[in-house]
């Protein structure tokens, strides 16, 4: 079996994350040919201009937006030791921050419902000692993975618990051939436990032969990992199995409207003109003399027909129920999931609103749950390759959908609770910072700390 074969839940799904890709980022017209079909007897170029003219409007990409912008409303809380602070601005080593790799692991859950989260450390001689790699100030990184680019996985039950066992990651690494020449190939990147249940890597070229031996990943304390510190976020899971994408029902119905949306054009291009009919029983010789000009149509024109003769437009109505289709389709797309970011109208209380957004929500609630675990995650084992001592490391996303009102009875009651010292004031500055009230992206602890150093002036 070749390095570049590709799991069986992989197949089944591939497709799948392909037409939500292309429902989310918009169709070009290669892509647009996929989903609307030739008719029988349509010449080609009869189906090209019934193709240009359809119209895609991009409901799954607005969704996936609006979800993500509802996630990040507020920006994420995190907390890491001293010696990874480095990460919050430089989390994958490209200059990305984990707010941004939060954003795309949200992108990517919601477009095919699984992505992939590797805790790397740049690749040394083993021969150097713990002392030498230190001095060379190396530094760990998060690797992300799209689900395109986790093609083959194994998991086995060691000690009555599933394990990864095995990983395939599909890379496209840069070649460079001169200053101004590069090209792209593939390399696959395998993760394994040895026979030893030591963490190795090992890295094939395009062709699948290896061009790396297995190298042993060892922490910080020198010793090996005895798992592969990769994590899987998935819509329903952090499990490896393959999760649903949760835009892949709006992206089907999106891609339905959108061949309906030919239709409509199309027949809209064929019914929208008039027909002028002329009937007359002059000779086609007569009506040439009366009329030199031939049939013209519109305003300070007019025709000379004989007795009895008769000029009437013919206007075809076009046909409704395309149209109705395309309402009825855009109506299921708000079923599905826009609510979550359309409010309709009418007074509501946060009550009401809440227990009517209960449903909709908690698969979004489910997708912040596992963004947070995974990255957690990551961030926990980046910090086996900087230390062996334990350190608090703290990524939540906000879960709060909405912008939560305080009404100003709510903050007396707050700063009464404060002096009667039941409730401490770094929750006070938390709970106004997450109703907006508080427009500060510091920790609530810095906020106060800032405040007593002016009260100090």
């Amino acid at each position: 079996m070749p390095v570049s074969q590709t799991h069986a839940e992989y197949n089944k799904n591939v497709d799948k994350w392909k037409l939500t890709r292309n429902a989310a980022t918009g169709l070009s017209f290669e892509e647009a040919r996929k989903y609307i079909p030739r008719r029988t007897h349509e010449e080609q170029d009869q189906y090209y201009h019934r193709v240009e003219k359809a119209i895609y409007t991009n409901y799954t990409g607005r969704t996936r937006e609006g979800l993500k912008g509802a996630i990040f409303r507020l920006p994420p809380r995190i907390e890491l030791p001293p010696d990874m602070e480095f990460m919050f601005d430089n989390a994958d080593g490209a200059g990305q921050s984990l707010t941004q790799v939060a954003k795309l692991a949200a992108d990517e859950v919601m477009e095919t419902g699984r992505f992939g989260l590797l805790a790397d450390y740049p690749m040394v001689d083993e021969e150097l000692t713990i002392e030498q790699v230190r001095r060379m100030q190396l530094q760990p990184h998060i690797a992300t993975y799209t689900a395109e680019s986790i093609i083959n996985w194994h998991v086995h039950v060691l000690n009555g618990r599933r394990q990864l066992g095995m990983l395939v990651l599909k890379e496209n690494s840069p070649v460079h051939y001169d200053e101004f020449t590069w090209d792209y190939v593939d390399r696959y990147r395998v993760l394994r436990l040895n026979e030893n249940q030591q963490y190795t890597q090992q890295l094939y070229d395009e062709n699948g032969d290896a061009i790396t031996e297995q190298i042993v990943i060892r922490g910080a304390s020198g010793q090996p990992f005895d798992y592969i510190p990769f994590h899987f976020i998935g819509s329903r899971d952090n499990l490896p199995d393959v999760d649903e994408p949760i835009l892949y029902d709006i992206a089907r119905v999106n891609i339905g409207h959108f061949r309906n949306s030919a239709d409509q054009e199309n027949n809209l291009s064929v019914h929208g003109g008039g027909t002028l009919v002329v009937s007359t029983d002059m000779s086609p010789e007569a009506f040439q003399a009366a009329n030199p000009g031939g049939i013209t149509v519109g305003e300070n024109a007019g025709l000379i027909l004989s007795e009895g003769g008769k000029a009437e437009l013919l206007q075809l109505g076009s046909a409704s129920a395309i149209g109705a289709e395309m309402a009825h389709k855009e109506q299921m797309m708000v079923q599905i999931g826009a609510k979550i970011i359309s409010k309709g109208g009418g007074q509501r209380t946060a009550m009401e609103a809440m227990i009517q957004a209960t449903s909709e929500n908690s698969m979004l609630d489910t997708v912040v749950g596992n963004i947070d675990e995974g990255i957690t995650g990551v961030l926990t084992d980046c910090r086996r390759f900087v230390s062996t001592t334990e350190a608090e490391i703290q990524f939540q996303l906000n879960n709060d959908f909405w912008q939560d009102s305080i009404a100003p009875q709510e903050i007396m009651a707050m700063i009464q609770g404060y002096d009667a010292g039941v409730m401490p004031k770094v929750e006070i500055v938390r709970r106004l910072k997450d109703a907006g009230w508080i427009q500060n992206d510091a920790l609530p602890e810095d906020i106060l700390a800032a405040i007593d150093q002016e009260s100090l002036l």
